[in-house]
């Protein structure tokens, strides 16, 4: 009796090559090498520099080699629903959740480390959401960025160069 797991194959929809992952994006676009993440995109199709070239493409997969290296992959392009997204993150932020700080009673702000995720990481009050990376300015929790810690102003990086540049912000003035 064979144990071994099986390994699903896969085929591109076009030339019915045989491979073993199939690589996700999604994006705004049906054309090759578009994704709206950042790090998704670069783990599926690799930088856009990299020389490679397109050796299939229908719309929603595109089957592209390596030009250096040979190595192809098949990419399934998804369809990102922008519309869906928003009225997921309104009904969040209409519908707030306890803070997850342990003993708080307060209601909490969607904590959404990547922006483009339907459904909040966290909840977190206004008093503990800064402990957390959030920014006030732009509204994201920036969790983990070391310049964040120690800003002065309490916005993340982007906003405070915003903010010193349209208001003649003077972080030593904190």
């Amino acid at each position: 009796m064979n144990t071994e797991p099986k390994v699903k194959v896969i085929r591109c929809p076009m030339c019915q090559k045989q491979f073993n992952e199939l690589h996700e994006v999604t994006s705004n676009s049906t054309e090759p090498f578009t994704c709206v993440e950042a790090i998704t995109g670069l783990e599926a199709l690799s930088a856009i520099w990299v020389p490679k070239e397109i050796v299939c493409h229908d719309g929603r997969y595109t089957h592209f080699r390596f030009t250096e290296s040979g190595e192809e992959r098949l990419v399934k392009i998804n369809q990102f629903n922008q519309e869906a997204l928003a009225k997921s993150h309104q009904y969040h932020d209409e519908h707030p959740q306890l803070c997850n700080e342990e003993g708080c009673s307060e209601l909490g702000i969607p904590c959404y480390l990547n922006w483009l995720h339907p459904e909040p990481d966290d909840w977190y009050c206004t008093k503990h959401a800064h402990d957390q990376g959030y920014c006030p300015g732009c509204g994201l929790f920036h969790a983990g960025i070391e310049s964040f810690d120690f800003s002065k102003s309490g916005y993340c990086a982007n906003c405070e160069d915003q903010f010193s540049e349209a208001d003649d912000f003077d972080d030593d003035d904190y």
